[in-house]
């Protein structure tokens, strides 16, 4: 599949300028905007000809969004954070991108780990359309009947 073999190449660009040290351009990646800032665009800066290599900008962008996942992490609330045991990360760019995993880790100060059932957000979805639809009586029984362990307290996802 063509989409592995960029993914493979991008995570050893990646991982290659992560290992060495390399001076990394700074990446907004907020393409789409931000729920406060919907026009936001985003800016790629400290363009030199050390950041403007494959390796260089595949690594800024991961940082990049690492930082952005890192920020949301940071807004929840002491008295929750406080009680933080586990960190357990969901999604395909989590999964498939070792860099990113890595750059996470680095900012939130600990291990990650990834979440057990793959497809995460269609799995959530299909959880919370059976409750609705009452075809179980609340999330732990659908839970444990559609096949995934339950999380437990202190776990943030």
């Amino acid at each position: 599949m063509p989409s592995d073999r960029l993914y493979d190449a991008m995570n050893r660009w990646a991982l290659a300028a992560l290992d060495e040290g390399r001076p990394l351009p700074r990446v907004d990646a907020a393409f789409f905007g931000t729920r406060a800032e919907p026009a936001r665009t985003g800016e790629i800066a400290s363009l030199t000809p050390a950041t403007l290599t494959p390796q260089a900008l595949t690594a800024g962008l991961l940082a990049g969004v690492a930082d952005e996942l890192a920020a949301f992490a940071a807004q929840l609330p002491a008295e929750l954070l406080a009680g933080v045991r586990r960190r357990v990360g969901a999604g395909n760019g989590l999964r498939r991108n070792p860099a990113l995993r890595r750059l996470l880790e680095e900012r939130i100060g600990a291990q990650l780990e990834l979440a057990g059932a793959r497809e995460e957000a269609a799995f959530g979805a299909a959880v919370h359309a059976a409750v609705c639809a009452g075809i179980f009586a609340d999330y732990d029984e659908a839970l444990d009947r559609m096949g995934r362990a339950r999380l437990t307290e202190g776990d943030i996802v």
